[in-house]
């Protein structure tokens, strides 16, 4: 990955361009009504591919097309379509985009379903790794944060800001910097080095949430 100093931190491209991300979102959620059905939905989930594309093309990454089908094998034999994958490196990065009134787990289960589909392959285990992102537009609950943290899949709504967006508005004195720095290697593990370690995964969530709630009580927002 490409990467940039910022005192104790080290700032990748891919960490950029999450943070742009989330800032999209909070346009969006602004600029569109609560709830979208039907083509209308879709047409909105193709918009936001769109602007998600294009934002991520100013960045030193190769991105395909929105809707793209990434091409590599899978254990299934299938080949699956993506909103958005950009590659950095080694590392497939996948992103699910969705406008609904409220974030469902099924969504997440089925983005899950496809990217395990090329993780748990040989060619992946090898040479390869893939990262699921899951930018949603309506506020994603606990079970779902909970869920994709433990499968490496990073969720982005507009209501907590990525650890990404944390680490950026922190002060670089203060203490918290570093056990934020930290969370995130272990949140931005992609697959299938994610499910190799000896960890509690469900951790996550858990560990998340506690820095979340330490970094709002200093001020930031």
């Amino acid at each position: 990955m490409h990467e940039r100093r910022r005192g104790r931190t080290t700032t990748t491209v891919i960490d950029k361009v999450i943070v742009v991300l989330f800032c999209l979102l909070g346009g969006e959620q602004r600029e569109c009504p609560k709830e979208l059905k039907g083509k209308e939905g879709f047409s909105f989930e193709d918009r936001v591919s769109q602007k998600v594309y294009e934002h991520i093309r100013a960045y030193p990454v190769t991105v395909l097309p929105p809707r793209s089908t990434l091409t590599y094998p899978t254990v299934s034999g299938l080949k699956h379509q993506f909103d958005v994958i950009l590659m950095d490196g080694k590392t497939f990065y996948l992103i699910e985009c969705k406008k609904r009134g409220i974030a469902v787990i099924d969504q997440v289960f089925s983005f899950n379903s496809k990217i395990l589909d090329y993780a748990l392959k040989d060619v992946f285990t090898k040479d390869f790794r893939v990262k699921g992102i899951f930018l949603c537009t309506a506020e994603i609950n606990d079970n779902i944060r909970k869920y994709a943290l433990a499968y490496s899949i990073l969720p982005v709504d507009p209501s907590l800001p990525p650890i990404q967006v944390m680490i950026d508005r922190t002060q670089e004195e203060d203490s918290l910097l570093q056990e934020l720095v930290e969370l995130k290697q272990h949140i931005m593990l992609p697959l299938p080095d994610a499910m190799k370690l000896q960890q509690n995964r469900h951790e996550l969530f858990h560990r998340f949430m506690l820095s979340y709630q330490k970094w709002r009580s200093r001020g930031y927002e």
